[in-house]
Order: C-alpha cells, then sequence, then structure tokens
C-alpha cells in the first residue's frame, strides 16, 4: 500500500481533478495556451472539444485571465450551472443573466430582455449581445461556453444557438463592430454531436483548438511539487510519464501519490501506479477510468464496431484520424486513443494495461450469452457426473431382483422431463418453453423485410407489417440493430423485463449519396489567406468554386460522394492540388497551407507601381519567369508613356511641367535632367541683390538656402537620415526613430515642391513657405500622392574664420 506522510504541501501543490486557478503552481503551459489565447485575441471563434479531464476548463480560466490583462471583457459560462428541465425561454435568460452580472451590465441587460419581450428567446439573446454588451464594453468581448455538451440533454433543440454565433461572424462585413466579439465552446463532444445543419453550424468557421497531452519538457516544473532532490525528481517525473503518457489527470494524480510516499526509485513509482489505477479495485473506482469506460460502451454508435476498432489501435495497425468517421470521434472523445502523426495510438500505458483484449472479449456483445452457455456446460457435465453412476446402479440393483424374481418387468420408469437448454437461448430457438426471469421483445420498423440484429446476431426479418416478435428472452439489457439495403442502418439498447415485453421502434432513413468538403486555408506562419479560391473537380471534368471568408475557412456541401481534385490558388501564393474524397453524409475536413510565390507577389508589386525601375528590377530577377513577357510589355508602354511625358515638360519649359514629370517618373532616366532643368529655372526667377555693393549679399544667401532645401529633398528621396540630421540638427530623437521607420518600409520615396514665393532672409534667419508633394510605396503599395503647405524655417551658424555661415534648417511645419 501507499505509505502517505504529511504532506500538505504536496496536497497543495498538485491538483487533482477540477480546475485549476490561474496562478496554481501546477499548471503546465502547453502550446494550445498560445494559440487559443492569440486566436481569440484577433477576433476568432474558437473551439476545444476534447475527452473529459484534459484541462480544457484550467485552460479556460487562464486565457480568460491573460485576455483580461489586455483590458477585454470576459465572461464565462458554465451551462451545467444552468440546469435541464428548462424551457428555451428560461435557457437564454440565464446565458444573459450570466453575462449581464459578470460584465457589471446587469440593469442594462434585463431592461433590453424586457423590451424586446416580442420576440423569441434567441433573438433577445441576441439583442442583449449587440444592444448592450458591445456598446457598453471597450475593446475585444470574448464570451466562453464551458460544457457545451450539456446542451445534448435539453428538452429542446439549441441548433438556433450556434446558428446565432454563425450569424453574428457572418454580420461582420455589414457590422464591423462584431468584429469585437468572439465566442470559445468547450466540452466533450464532436461538432456533428451538437448541431447537424452544416449550412449554420459555427464549427466549420472556427479555430479547433487541439489540447494534448503534456511533454516532457513542459512538464518538467512538475518535479518540483515532488519533494526530492532535483535530480531524482527528474527521474520519478520520467517513469510517472512513462505510465500516464501525459494525461493532465493521471499525471496529477500519480505525482501526487508519489509526493506522499516514500518513492526513491522507479520500481517504487510502478508499485504506485499499480495501486492507484491498474488494481481490480481501481479499475472499478477511478473517475477517469470509468469515465473512458463508460463513454466506450455507452456511446451512440455500434459497439461491436467500435471495439474491432480499438483492437486495430491496440494492436499497432494503421488506422488513420478521420473527422468524419463517427467511431474515430468516440475514440478521441473517450480519450482512450490519441493522435500521432495523422494515426491513432493507445493514449498512454495505464490505458492499454486497464483496457486489454481480455478487456475487449468480455465487452463485446455475447459475453453474457457467453458466459451462460459455459456456466450451463459446465453444469451438465457436473449432473452427467453424478447421473450416470446413479443410473448404472439403480439398473444394476433391477437386473438382481429380476434375476431373484423373474417374473418381474424389467422396465424404467421416467420420473422427470428431459434436459432442457435454459431460457437464455430461447431467443436463438423456436421451441423453448418459457423459463422464469424471461420477458418479450416486439421491434417495429415501419417496412417489411427490414433484418433484425441481436446482440450482433441475425435473428429474423419484419413482416409485411413492419413488426417482428421475440417471444421469450432472458431478462437483460440487449443492443437492437436494424438494416435494409438503401437504408441507414440504426441501433438501440433495450431493457427486458420478467414478464413483460418490450418495445422498440426504429425509423430508417434513405442512405444519402451526397457529402462535403470543409477547411481552412492558410499561409506557412498559419495565417489565414482569405478570398483563396477552392476548385473542386469531378471525374466528369466539372468544378465547383468557392472562396475562403477572412478567417480562411470554407465549406462545400450537397456534393456526390465519389472522388474529387481538389485545388487551391491565391494571388501571390503558389497553387495546390490534391485528392479528396466525398463521403456520403459526412463532411470531409481538408485543411491547406499555401508557401508564397515569390514571383507572383513582386510581379504584383511592379505591376501596380507602373514604375519602370521597379518593372525592369522585376525582369532582372525574374528573366524567365511566368509573367516575363507581361513584364517586357509593360515596361515597353511605361518607356514610351515616359519619352512622351519628358517631351511635354520640355516643349512647355515650365517649372511646374518638371516637378509634375518627376512627381510621376521619380526613378526615371530623365530624372537627373528634370531636376537639372528645375534649378535652371527656380534660379532665373530669383531677385538680384539690392544695392548698394556693399549690402549683405543676400542673393547668394538665398541660393545658399534653396540649395538646403534641395538637400531636403535628396535626403527624403534617398531614404537618408543622417543627412537630414546633418541639415536639420535641432530634430527629436521621436522624429528620428518615426523617420527610420518610414524609410525602412518604405520602397520608394519622391518629394516634389512649389515655392510659393522667394524665401525670406533677415539677416541670420530665413523662411521658406512651399508646397511639398510626397509620393511613397510601401510592401509593393503605392500610396496616393499626398500634398501640404509647409513653412521651413532656418539659421545661419556664426561664421568661423571669415568664412560664410552654414545655413542649416530650424523648423519644419
Amino acid at each position: 500500500m501507499i505509505k502517505t506522510q504529511p504532506t500538505s504541501a504536496a496536497e497543495a501543490f498538485y491538483v487533482v481533478g477540477g480546475t485549476l486557478r490561474r496562478d496554481a503552481a501546477s499548471y503546465v503551459a502547453r502550446e494550445a495556451d498560445e494559440r487559443l489565447y492569440k486566436s481569440l485575441l484577433h477576433g476568432e471563434i474558437c473551439y476545444v472539444l476534447t475527452a473529459r479531464q484534459m484541462g480544457k476548463s484550467s485552460l479556460m480560466v487562464r486565457t480568460a485571465a491573460r485576455l483580461r490583462q489586455q483590458n477585454a471583457s470576459v465572461a464565462v459560462l458554465d451551462l451545467t450551472g444552468l440546469g435541464q428541465n428548462l424551457n428555451a425561454e428560461q435557457w437564454y435568460n440565464g446565458l444573459s443573466e450570466r453575462i449581464g452580472r459578470q460584465l457589471d451590465l446587469e440593469d442594462e441587460v434585463e431592461d433590453c430582455w424586457a423590451h424586446n419581450r416580442g420576440l423569441g428567446p434567441m433573438q433577445r439573446w441576441m439583442r442583449v449581445l449587440s444592444d448592450v454588451v458591445l456598446p457598453h464594453c471597450e475593446g475585444p468581448v470574448a464570451i466562453f461556453v464551458d460544457e457545451i455538451d450539456s446542451v445534448r440533454s435539453l428538452p429542446f433543440s439549441t441548433d438556433e444557438f450556434f446558428a446565432g454565433i454563425r450569424e453574428l461572424y457572418n454580420r461582420r462585413s455589414d457590422e464591423p463592430e462584431l468584429n469585437r466579439l468572439t465566442f470559445c465552446l468547450l466540452g466533450v463532444a464532436s461538432p456533428s454531436d451538437l448541431i447537424r445543419d452544416t449550412r449554420t453550424t459555427p464549427f466549420n468557421v472556427g479555430r479547433r483548438i487541439e489540447l494534448s497531452d503534456f511533454s516532457e519538457r513542459e512538464a518538467g516544473p512538475l518535479s518540483l511539487g515532488l519533494g526530492r532532490e532535483p535530480k531524482l525528481g527528474l527521474q520519478l517525473l520520467h517513469r510517472i510519464l512513462y505510465w500516464t503518457g501525459g494525461h493532465p489527470y493521471l499525471t496529477q494524480r500519480l505525482c501526487l501519490a508519489v509526493a506522499q510516499s516514500e518513492a526513491g526509485s522507479t520500481r517504487d513509482v510502478d508499485r504506485i501506479c499499480d495501486e492507484l489505477f491498474l488494481s481490480r479495485r481501481a479499475r472499478e473506482r477511478d473517475d477517469n477510468l470509468l469515465f473512458v469506460r463508460e463513454r466506450m460502451l455507452r456511446s451512440e454508435v455500434d459497439t461491436p464496431s467500435l471495439l474491432t476498432l480499438y483492437s486495430k489501435v491496440r494492436r499497432g495497425a494503421k488506422v488513420a484520424d478521420d473527422p468524419s468517421d463517427p467511431l474515430v470521434t468516440i475514440l478521441r472523445l473517450s480519450g482512450i486513443s490519441r493522435v500521432e502523426e495523422g494515426r491513432l495510438k493507445v493514449r498512454n500505458r495505464i490505458y492499454a494495461e486497464v483496457f486489454d483484449d481480455e478487456w475487449v472479449r468480455s465487452c463485446l456483445p455475447g459475453a453474457e450469452l457467453r458466459r451462460q452457455r459455459t456456466a450451463y456446460l459446465r453444469g451438465l457435465k457436473l449432473a452427467s457426473g453424478i447421473l450416470v453412476p446413479l443410473l448404472l446402479l439403480t439398473a444394476g440393483y433391477g437386473t438382481y431382483l429380476y434375476r431373484l424374481n423373474p417374473t418381474i418387468p424389467l422396465t424404467i420408469r421416467k420420473s422427470g422431463t428431459a434436459l432442457e437448454p435454459p431460457a437464455f437461448w430461447a431467443s436463438f430457438n423456436t421451441a423453448t418453453a418459457p423459463a422464469p426471469d424471461t420477458g418479450g421483445l416486439l421491434v417495429s420498423a415501419g417496412d417489411s423485410g427490414v433484418r433484425i440484429l441481436i446482440n450482433g446476431r441475425e435473428y429474423g426479418s419484419t413482416s409485411r407489417s413492419g413488426n417482428l416478435r421475440v417471444p421469450i428472452m432472458t431478462a437483460g439489457t440487449y443492443d437492437i440493430a436494424a438494416g435494409k439495403p438503401g437504408f441507414q442502418g440504426v441501433q438501440q439498447r433495450v431493457e427486458i423485463h420478467k414478464d413483460a415485453v418490450a418495445t422498440v421502434s426504429f425509423k430508417l432513413l434513405p442512405v444519402s449519396v451526397r457529402g462535403g468538403v470543409f477547411g481552412t486555408i492558410t499561409d506557412s506562419s498559419g495565417s489565414p489567406v482569405p478570398g483563396a479560391t477552392i476548385i473542386l473537380t469531378g471525374p466528369d471534368g466539372k468544378s465547383t468554386r468557392v472562396a475562403a471568408n477572412q478567417a480562411g475557412h470554407y465549406a462545400m456541401q450537397n456534393l456526390l460522394a465519389e472522388n474529387y481534385t481538389i485545388s487551391i490558388e491565391a494571388p501571390r501564393f503558389k497553387s495546390l492540388t490534391a485528392p479528396v474524397i466525398i463521403h456520403a453524409n459526412q463532411l470531409s475536413l481538408h485543411d491547406a497551407q499555401l508557401s508564397v510565390d515569390g514571383e507572383a507577389r513582386d510581379w504584383e508589386q511592379a505591376a501596380k507601381s507602373r514604375d519602370a525601375a521597379q518593372v525592369s528590377a522585376f525582369l532582372s530577377k525574374y528573366p524567365s519567369g511566368a509573367h516575363a513577357d507581361m513584364a517586357r510589355n509593360l515596361l515597353a508602354q511605361l518607356r514610351s508613356e515616359e519619352r512622351a511625358a519628358w517631351a511635354r515638360a520640355n516643349s512647355a519649359n515650365q517649372l511646374s511641367a518638371y516637378q509634375d514629370f518627376l512627381r510621376r517618373y521619380p526613378g526615371s532616366e530623365y530624372a537627373a535632367a528634370a531636376r537639372s532643368q528645375i534649378e535652371k529655372l527656380q534660379a532665373e526667377v530669383r531677385p538680384r541683390p539690392p544695392a548698394p555693393v556693399s549690402a549683405p549679399p543676400a542673393a547668394a544667401d538665398g541660393q545658399v538656402v534653396l540649395s538646403v532645401l534641395g538637400q531636403y529633398q535628396k535626403a527624403y528621396q534617398d531614404r537618408q537620415v543622417d543627412e537630414l540630421a546633418s541639415i536639420w540638427p535641432g530634430m527629436s530623437s521621436r522624429q528620428i526613430g518615426s523617420l527610420r521607420e518610414f524609410f525602412k518600409d518604405a520602397q520608394q520615396v519622391s518629394l516634389t515642391y512649389d515655392l510659393l514665393g522667394q524665401p525670406e532672409i533677415n539677416h541670420d534667419q530665413a523662411t521658406i513657405r512651399f508646397t511639398q508633394w510626397l509620393n511613397y510605396t510601401v510592401r509593393g503599395k503605392t500610396q496616393k500622392p499626398g500634398s501640404a503647405n509647409v513653412v521651413m524655417r532656418l539659421r545661419k551658424l556664426s561664421s568661423t574664420q571669415g568664412t560664410p555661415g552654414k545655413w542649416v534648417i530650424e523648423s519644419i511645419r
């Protein structure tokens, strides 16, 4: 047995079951923490649907705290706290009341609910979010909905609840304010368990957050609570993870037990693990093991098929993780398996030991039947061992009496009925006498010729009336299945009671030959690629196209179940083509990650710039590329336009004409000539210095002042912060930093100006007034030219050794 000590520190450190506080010392951060936090911060709808005791609620608490630190408004709705015996209005009102209480908007929510009394419950809930929560909360609003699987037990359909979340998402393009609102759904269910209509489900526009087991690196801090020396603590933790595989609950519980014991070796850890989980008593008492067992044996899928698939996983067979397969979904949601490299594996060694081949055989339908038959045959052998000697003794005694008195007839009187099979064979035999503790079964399928199977064994088919009667069945639990070609198979579990006839009704639905596909398109960094075109081509060559939404999600439905080719295209990305199979009655998941097409990206930038220098640089980089011919045609066109514009500027021979040319073609081969002409024309309009000759050389100063303006222009166009700082020494560090960032992002800058009169010079002070045009290209996008009236003030530094002082910029407004 485990020897416990007063270890309050260990009990305080480890948390076994329940939600961990956000500051819990034993909280283990995983990749899912960062993915969920960033996705919600960016406004994405997220869902965490996985097995019990995997840390969903703890992840929620911690993420909610991090979001609040970013000034987000957060509400946490635990659906189990609302109850089950409610109508739709009470349920939605409960949701609204809890949001109002958590966001301190109780009065506003109550008024909104009362004001919209004429609307349905779901619409009133939506009004609370759009008319109360968003207007009163600044910044992002995140609503966590925990234990989402509890909606399956409500007495009304909650499809419209999920449809409402999807509607809020769809309205984002028309109502940008809704981009601030997002949801996170957590529970033990698959998306198809919660809502059947894929047209209104939020799960095909949301981001799935996978909650994996602890890796050894992630779980490292747990060794601190073992109360051992660091080296020994890590050794013990390594052995703990050997058994638990990093399962959060199993790891925390085994860590606590080791911390409370005197374990000092891996053998001690093995012994403690055996007592906690592997012993027969532990298997019947541990909450986690009981949940896994019940989920496997009480699910809505065919139990024999599920156990058979699990056996394949145990044997190491290649079983793909197919989200559209309900059997795979149960294996994952029960927690008994996890995904490694796209295939299912038994989650950990504890599960492999507890749920072994013997357990599988004992749980297969007919196990009880086999046990009773074995017991019956054993009883027959025992009875035969007693009866045969007795019969021989009786026969010998009769022969002895006959010899003494030959007149006595030699007969053996039949004193009882022949041995018959027990009542549990009644379901599979046509002529069997009723036995104690038996009942009957009436199966109604609504159609004739429906095959009925009892515990996996075919019993018969329904009559013309659509019914089948089983007159005698041993009291107990049975799995009844019904099937017919062209219809979907169905199954129910029924309880047979003594002296009663149980009724099972089936409604067979035709097998659909249509399905769908959905997924998310991302780039290599995991960011969505909105607007990506998804093309699905069938065997007949016909294609269907859809575009990914802003979150990169797409969905295509009502497709014939057959083999397709899916192609994904997006500007600046390389196209991707792959085969995809559409299964009947299923939505196939097909995510895709696109890699950047460097040539397409550069061509788009060059073509948008309409700049001959950029197009020429593109051709130098991709002389034989897919866009080379288009680039050569565009370059020829741009150079032709450039030559024509230069001819017009030369013909006009005006300052504004040359400045307009530079604005349009800052990188032109004629740019230097245009600047020379501008300087020449500006010099011609400058007034001559006033008499007398002995007066200060204002004209010379004016020319120097204008040369400073020219240096200012050149430094901007060359994107040289240091040159600007040399003629503008009074720039603040903040201005210098902003310019460096601007020049770093800008690929091209063009600055032109038009003087508003001559420079005003007063001794060592000067003022230049001009209109400035700034045109630049950032990340391949040419911005619209911006103009501004500028006042530049300059001052002349004091002369040194008789040499005229240097003019510098003092301020620019």
